[in-house]
């Protein structure tokens, strides 16, 4: 992997605070540099509203200290600096009556998305 230049993560909103600090510091050993993610460029690609993984939670957990690697990982997200929103809904366009309200109901439930890490 040494000769990688970019990595293209999808479905972003799966991953959990500790594998993106095991990914960053992956990334750093085989690249030799101590940047966030290597210094090589990630691209995530995914809907950040979207719903955790099952099971998991993009969050540290509750009342426990978090892990060194959930912490890798928070500060390993805080570096990316370029964040780029898709506007146009692709999914549900069908035309008719059950469509029209899951996408109401969806476009509801965007506006109150938030990303945060609490610790």
């Amino acid at each position: 992997m040494g000769g990688v230049k970019l990595i293209v993560v999808d479905e972003t909103s799966t991953l959990v605070l500790n594998q993106l600090g095991m990914l960053s510091y992956a990334l750093q050993i085989v690249h030799s540099n101590n940047e966030p993610f290597g210094g090589i460029h990630i691209v995530f690609v995914g809907d950040l509203c979207q719903l955790a993984a099952i099971g998991q939670s993009v969050y540290a957990p509750l009342g426990k200290k978090p892990t060194d690697w959930d912490v890798r990982g928070a500060k390993a997200w805080a570096s990316v600096d370029v964040f780029v929103e898709m506007k146009t809904q692709m999914r549900q366009r069908a035309i008719g009556t059950s469509e029209d309200v899951l996408r109401s109901t969806l476009a509801r439930l965007r506006c109150v998305c938030t990303y945060v890490v609490f610790f």
